[in-house]
This record gives structure tokens, C-alpha cells and sequence, in this order.
């Protein structure tokens, strides 16, 4: 049995704070989408750092769906990164990372 991290030996965990588009926002927040691809040029994801997604609509994606917001439309959801996938592997661009999206309550977290 592994032995459990005091509060002292766990590692530093991030949060990010990011915008999502409607469909994937939705798609994520009803369980159909386990994964974000992001770029890493401005911030570093690791395993276990907080991803805060906003829904985020721009005007010209507002007026191409028919609706009236626009800008942040809505409550965040709150995802653990799980495994990652860096650029240069599996055909994924350099810049950019692939991680997996845990719910809080996830049991694969510990």
C-alpha cells in the first residue's frame, strides 16, 4: 500500500484560469469531452493543477448561433488535469499539450 503525502510533500499544485467555447464547454461539463488540448506557450500544465473553464462566446460566435451574449455566458466548471501528453508526441504540435480532464471526485486523483 502506497503511504500517504503529508501537506508538506505534495507537490505545488497551479490553478488555471481559462476560456472555453460553448460546444466543447458543453460537451466537457456533460461528460462526452475528457480532454483539452491547450497551448503551452504562455503557462505550464502539470498532473494535478486546477483547470477553472469559463464559457466564453465571442460576438461573431454569438451571431453565427442566433444568440445575444456574448463574453463570459455563464458558470465555470472545475476539472483536475490527469495524465498529459506533450508536443512532438503522437502528432501533437510542439507549443501545444493534450491532458486528460478528471472531475473532482475522480478516484484516479490519489
Amino acid at each position: 500500500m502506497a503511504k500517504k503525502m503529508t501537506f508538506k510533500e505534495r507537490p505545488i499544485t497551479t490553478v488555471h484560469e481559462l476560456k472555453c467555447a460553448p460546444y466543447p464547454f458543453s460537451q466537457i461539463k456533460g461528460g462526452r469531452k475528457s480532454f483539452e488540448v491547450r497551448s503551452t506557450k504562455d503557462r505550464e500544465f502539470k498532473t494535478g493543477d486546477i483547470l477553472v473553464l469559463f464559457p466564453y462566446s465571442t460576438e461573431e460566435c454569438a451571431i453565427q448561433c442566433d444568440q445575444n451574449d456574448y463574453g463570459y455566458i455563464g458558470k465555470p466548471i472545475v476539472r483536475i488535469v490527469g495524465e498529459i501528453v506533450l508536443g512532438g508526441w503522437f502528432n501533437l504540435p510542439k507549443g501545444f499539450a493534450a491532458m486528460e480532464l478528471l472531475p473532482i471526485d475522480d478516484p484516479r486523483r490519489e
